[in-house]
């Protein structure tokens, strides 16, 4: 991966490597985010199950939609925690080789 940052890294002054972990931390809170709205979403149809709604439609509702769609947030942070925090991480670990290596 050097070959793509290697002019970049030459020419422009700006701070590779904090622009990267900056990256980083923000996958990580949209993660979070991610994981807070499942949870909201879940939170939510319990309320209206409290609030009265009829038990065939909740489980309904709650068995073939609203569990899919937390199931497939739920694959969107294993996605990002398995393919582009490794990316940023790898990224970073390029990034601080040739800085080593080019004496930056």
């Amino acid at each position: 991966m050097l070959f793509m940052f290697e002019e970049f890294a030459l020419t422009y002054k700006t701070p590779q490597i904090e622009l990267a972990a900056e990256l980083k931390r923000y996958l990580h809170g949209f993660q979070g985010r991610l994981g807070y709205v499942a949870q909201s979403y879940r939170d939510y149809c319990n309320k209206l199950y409290e609030a009265g709604m009829i038990d065939e439609a909740n489980k309904d509702f709650s068995e073939n939609y609203m569990e899919i769609i937390v199931e497939e947030i739920g694959k969107l942070v294993t996605l990002i925690n398995e393919r582009d925090i490794p990316f940023v991480n790898k990224y970073i670990d390029d990034l601080e080789e040739f800085r080593s290596k080019h004496g930056g």
